[in-house]
């Protein structure tokens, strides 16, 4: 096999994983199934981990300039208690959970995306005492996330599902998505420790998590600018259901 066709799968496969993990898409069993993407599937996980511990290095504390600015501290507590929540409840249940069927999965894709956009208004939003307290607030909603995140572990998009928690609970459209993504390395964990596949082969794999890892970042900063824009959440939130119906009428 010549170099090109050595590395263009796993670019094409790492920059694939990292697209659908951040649109409100979901890794239907056909296209995202372990025996097809080879062994690109393990480094392109581990390279969508990396990125966004990468890019929200600040805001846990990776490196601790919220510390030093005495800024908010929500972040770090939400992190944490994402991971927690994450090993108790989606990874024991990701072991016995199946997947749904391809079509349904992406006709339920399409009404969260909808859902999502009904929700853009903050008609729906409710005020609770507990998320006036930095902690107690990340707490309940890392609590939320996780739980509306059980359904992305049968096939189901787990972006629109972690959207829903901090849209009904008053935060805005943009810092909703931040959440989503901020959320995202646990459950990318819990797929890592699920996957089935190890990675063999040194060039490719690296190559893998390297596409995932710089498309999530370049994806990320793209999306969460946009996402301030009001025109950005119609056309986001319909994409999920365009795709069904382009699925039905091809």
């Amino acid at each position: 096999m010549s170099s090109v066709q050595s590395v263009l799968p796993a670019l094409s496969w790492g920059v694939l994983y990292s697209t659908t993990f951040t649109f409100m898409l979901a890794p239907s069993p056909a296209l995202f199934d372990p025996a097809s993407s080879g062994t690109y599937y393990l480094p392109s996980l581990l390279g969508i981990l990396s990125a966004f511990l990468f890019y929200f290095r600040f805001d846990i504390g990776l490196i601790p300039r919220s510390v030093i600015r005495r800024e908010s501290s929500f972040a770090p507590y939400f992190f944490i208690y994402m991971f927690i929540f994450s090993l108790v409840f989606n990874y024991p249940l990701g072991r016995v959970l199946g997947g749904i069927k391809p079509m349904e999965a992406d006709l339920l894709n399409g009404i969260l995306g909808l859902a999502v956009l009904l929700l853009i208004p903050e008609r729906f939003s409710i005020r609770l005492k507990i998320l006036e307290d930095e902690s107690g607030r990340a707490l309940l909603l890392s609590f939320l996330m996780v739980i509306f995140q059980i359904p992305a572990l049968m096939d189901l998009s787990r972006t629109a599902l972690s959207l829903l928690p901090p849209l009904i609970l008053g935060f805005k459209p943009s810092e909703a998505l931040k959440l989503s993504f901020l959320s995202l390395p646990a459950y990318m964990m819990v797929l890592v420790a699920l996957s089935p596949t190890r990675c063999h082969g040194t060039v490719g794999c690296s190559i893998a998590f390297s596409a995932a890892f710089f498309a999530s970042i370049a994806l990320a900063a793209l999306l969460l600018r946009l996402s301030k824009l009001r025109a950005f959440w119609p056309v986001y939130s319909v994409i999920p259901l365009a795709l069904y119906v382009l699925e039905v009428v091809v």
